[in-house]
């Protein structure tokens, strides 16, 4: 766990879990994540697979279905409303990565895996741009799906820059 950054060791201490990512850490984090999915969404376009467009189309009604119960009371059912919809979120951009055709560009996005988790923390007020999300996952899957890899590009980067731009204003 340590290397995953979840973990960290404290001499004489022991293992303590990772405090919320720093500002500069969640820049570099997305900075990362815009180059390999910025590269893999526009393979995705070009490849013009159309199961790819039908894979995220499905899980954009499941993060639908979960946006319409965030709203609710809180208790377990907001919680299991927000671990909902933050698996598909992660599903939808697994979605993309699977579908470019490069495994290695989604296993190379597998490695920050546990530090998206952690920038996902920061959103200690649920998920306030829910319905942004699903405009944006809605234009980059269509630009997949019409083969415009120059559309799905800018897609993928309005809504991965917007995305850091929300967590940077979340206190930690």
């Amino acid at each position: 766990l340590e290397a995953t950054g979840l973990v960290r060791y404290v001499a004489n201490k022991g293992y303590t879990v990772a405090p919320h990512l720093s500002a500069s850490e969640k820049v570099a984090m997305m900075d990362a994540r815009l180059v390999l999915e910025v590269a893999a969404v526009r393979r995705a376009a070009e490849l013009g697979d159309p199961s790819v467009p039908r894979h995220l189309r499905e899980l954009l009604e499941g993060q639908r279905e979960a946006t319409s119960r965030l709203g609710g009371s809180a208790g377990e059912q907001q919680k299991d409303a927000l671990r909902e919809y933050l698996k598909i979120d992660h599903s939808f951009h697994d979605g993309i990565l699977h579908g470019c055709g490069n495994q290695f560009l989604f296993r190379l996005a597998a490695t920050l895996d546990p530090q998206a988790q952690r920038m996902r923390q920061s959103f200690v007020n649920g998920i306030p741009d829910a319905e942004d999300v699903l405009k944006e996952h809605s234009a980059i899957t269509e630009a997949i799906a019409k083969g415009d890899p120059d559309a799905a590009e800018q897609a993928m980067r309005h809504h991965l820059e917007r995305v850091l731009r929300l967590s940077l204003t979340q206190a930690d």
